[in-house]
């Protein structure tokens, strides 16, 4: 079941059936082009969220969306609850007992009013991006504020991959204005568009399962 954008409103999570956007395209997208980008074959993801439904819903979309690429996918909600996410020596524990050797950490942007469109490809990221440490703590204090999405207009789906090891940002990609009063697309559907565009870029297998076999 997707979490509903719908369901922010006043700042308040609530899960219900459907979530929307315009479409399900991804709006820009940043890369490390200092070195090759080399497929991650093992992920553990983090729903960045006050809502432990919202969170699971979130993670088990992007469970899906990888596992039908043959990633071998760990949802953070089996590993660590939400109260411990503030703690990053517990993140950190987390992701060493998945095993995994990329971390994807995701959350919905608040905006108060639409915005301009930002370019397709970012040449640069604010500096508390590059590292896994800071960026999952700024971000897991803002979004978890009682008044982050109060009075939004739009909202984007933010998704970041690190490296595990080297903590650092190899990707970060943003969807496009999601629309809460539409019912067009489900957010299942954003977070594929996101996965494929990670894969595009080199950040991920290829191939996608079809009848248990792997094809391009």
């Amino acid at each position: 079941m997707a979490p509903s954008l719908r369901a922010l409103a006043l700042g308040t999570l609530v899960l219900i059936t459907t979530a929307s956007c315009s479409t399900g395209q991804v709006n820009s997208v940043w890369s490390d082009t200092s070195r090759p980008a080399a497929p991650y074959r093992s992920l553990v993801v983090f729903g960045l969220t006050s809502s432990t439904k919202v969170r699971q819903a979130m993670e088990d979309n992007f469970a899906s969306a990888l596992e039908s690429r043959g990633v071998d996918t760990h949802p953070s909600h089996h590993l660590i609850q939400n109260s411990s996410l503030r703690y990053m020596t517990r993140v950190r524990r987390a992701i060493r007992m998945s095993g995994a050797k990329g971390v994807v950490v995701s959350h919905l942007i608040a905006e108060e009013a639409a915005s301009s469109a930002p370019p397709p490809r970012l040449s640069a990221i604010p500096d508390h991006y590059s590292s896994l440490k800071d960026y999952f703590k700024r971000t897991y204090r803002a979004v978890c504020a009682p008044d982050y999405y109060a009075g939004y207009r739009t909202l984007r789906l933010e998704s970041n991959l690190y490296d595990a090891e080297s903590e650092k940002l190899v990707w970060s990609g943003r969807s496009r204005q999601l629309d809460p009063e539409s019912e067009e697309t489900t957010i299942g559907e954003v977070i594929a568009t996101l996965v494929s565009q990670m894969a595009a870029d080199g950040f991920l297998p290829a191939s996608t399962k079809s009848g248990g076999q792997f094809a391009e």
